[in-house]
């Protein structure tokens, strides 16, 4: 949130205290601003910062820029304060800037009396003044699927209604909750969630492609409340509201030619909170996927930087579904997520895994393809929960509807994998589904669970 001296809470005032002769700072990943990015594809005018402070102290703005290889640093005027009630107070950031993402420093002086107070710090954000006929008309569906997981569904809806829903923040209006519950209804607490600002859906087990398809139907179903984008979420997450506001902000901004994009959100490592594991994704060449980027360190200011800078993404590009907003204008009915994950019913849950290694890819995906049919591919990682091979191209501009045709290359992918485990019966993948339904039982209880996994 912040670099420098510690910040004390006080509770009376409702406000972080510091010190005379303290020092913070706020280049920080949550704290700095985006002005490139917000210039480029927004219709931000000039941009202002707003903190709600009392004491005395000097606020400096700054940004940083790369300059080939070296990332260079620019100062703009510090303004000094003596502020003896709590007061709003506002600066602008200079027009012509190279910066392409700034934050600001607060340096508290000594007032030299003994009668005053601590530096105190209440609230603060980044603003920019639009003309009413440049903001778009945004409504934000929520669609989360779930399995037995109620503890973070249920905790993640408190975090949103105590955050969101029922404050004064604008983008309230503009954003509602699905979740489609796999597990039918058996076991989370419905009633105790439902609202005008969430909706409840039981849904049969069919994974997480048919789960996020009701999702998606339901929404652009909706004519009530009309969406123009459905974000899909993972539900194994910690939310922060924060994200949900800030989508919706930069929505409602959005230049024209740039309305049809999709919004990919990043994942912070839930061990390691202060590092980015991936915003945007990519299929590799051998049909693998991966982040694009490296690790993210946000805790160095450099890597704030690194990760907020325009990146050439490499083709065939994804947005995950941990959090991935599309615009209702790229969906179509007739080209969702496939829902294959069906064939696990046959099985127990501890099955599950080897289903999707070993027969998924191979057999079901060859079915497909006789039927020259282009699916969006489910996979179950181990390490990182059920994900989707995601949707997108280079830069995600162009993206046709809903629609990704892998399926030759991860067949291709898992049938080595396979060859590596052994498995000389696999080489044509021509069986139909019907002898995977009748043998597949047989076949599974030869393997050693664990140790495959």
């Amino acid at each position: 949130m912040y670099r420098g001296d510690k910040f004390e809470y006080n509770k009376i005032q409702s406000a972080f205290t510091l010190k005379a002769g303290d020092f913070v700072e706020f280049f920080t990943y949550f704290n700095s601003f985006s002005i490139g990015k917000w210039k480029k594809y927004t219709n931000a005018g000039d941009i202002e910062l707003n903190l709600v402070c009392k004491g005395k102290f000097k606020i400096t703005m700054f940004g940083h820029y790369h300059d080939g290889a070296e990332i260079l640093k620019e100062f703009y005027p510090s303004k000094e304060y003596d502020l003896k009630e709590k007061t709003e107070i506002s600066l602008f950031v200079p027009r012509q800037i190279r910066a392409t993402t700034v934050g600001f420093q607060i340096d508290v002086y000594d007032t030299e009396d003994e009668n005053d107070e601590d530096f105190c710090f209440y609230s603060g954000y980044w603003s920019t003044i639009v003309d009413d006929s440049k903001i778009n008309d945004v409504r934000i569906s929520i669609v989360t699927v779930t399995f037995k997981k109620e503890d973070y569904i249920t905790s993640n809806i408190k975090i949103l209604e105590r955050e969101l829903f029922y404050t004064d923040e604008p983008a309230k209006d503009h954003i509602r909750v699905r979740i489609i519950d796999n597990d039918g209804g058996k076991v989370l607490d419905s009633e105790s969630m439902i609202s005008e600002y969430v909706h409840y859906s039981p849904n049969a087990n069919v994974g997480g492609s048919g789960g996020y398809t009701r999702g998606m139907i339901e929404s652009i179903n909706d004519t009530e409340y009309n969406p123009t984008h459905v974000l899909l979420m993972d539900d194994d997450v910690i939310v922060l509201p924060e994200s949900f506001i800030r989508t919706y902000s930069l929505l409602a901004l959005v230049k024209k030619e740039y309305d049809e994009r999709f919004v990919s959100g990043a994942m912070l490592f839930y061990e390691r909170m202060d590092t980015q594991h991936e915003d945007v994704g990519y299929v590799h060449d051998d049909g693998s996927y991966g982040p694009n980027k490296h690790d993210m360190h946000l805790e160095q200011w450099d890597h704030v930087l690194e990760n907020d800078e325009d990146f050439k993404y490499h083709k065939n590009s994804y947005a995950g579904w941990w959090y991935c907003c599309i615009p209702v204008k790229k969906m179509d009915k007739n080209k969702f997520s496939y829902s294959l994950l069906k064939l696990t019913d046959l099985f127990d849950k501890e099955c599950f895994l080897i289903l999707e290694l070993l027969i998924f890819f191979t057999i079901v995906l060859e079915v497909l393809k006789e039927h020259d049919e282009r699916v969006l591919v489910v996979c179950e990682n181990v390490v990182d929960g059920l994900h989707l091979v995601r949707v997108g191209n280079e830069h995600l501009e162009d993206v046709e509807r809903l629609v990704l045709d892998r399926t030759t290359l991860v067949a291709q992918q898992h049938h080595d994998l396979l060859q590596t485990w052994g498995r000389t019966d696999e080489t044509g993948h021509h069986v139909k589904v019907g002898t995977v339904k009748k043998k597949l039982a047989e076949k599974l209880q030869t393997l050693t669970l664990c140790h495959k996994v």
